[in-house]
């Protein structure tokens, strides 16, 4: 994992996701939850960053958590482990 850094609060109209590649052929899926859970977005891709805008989906004054899922041809994968970051209001 490499942004946005825990506890980050974005600023900006759009989220930049950047992690650290892991190999070649390897497909990457993000997944973005509130603090219920509950899915705001999930993407996939074989590169190591994924920006994506600031939809309604993410609310104002809310904590968000994010995690990459790394899966391999052989059918193995490995996880960032979650992260967190922050909209202000």
């Amino acid at each position: 994992m490499v942004a946005p850094s825990d506890d980050m609060a974005i600023v900006s109209d759009s989220l930049r996701f950047v992690w650290r590649s892991v190999g070649a052929d390897v497909q990457y899926a993000l997944s973005v939850t509130d603090m219920n859970g509950s899915p705001v977005l999930s993407q996939a891709t074989s590169d190591t960053t994924l920006i994506v805008a600031i939809t309604p989906d993410f609310r104002s004054g809310k904590t968000y958590f994010w995690f990459v899922d790394a899966l391999f041809g052989d059918g193995e994968s490995a996880t960032t482990g979650i992260h967190r970051f922050t909209i202000p209001p």
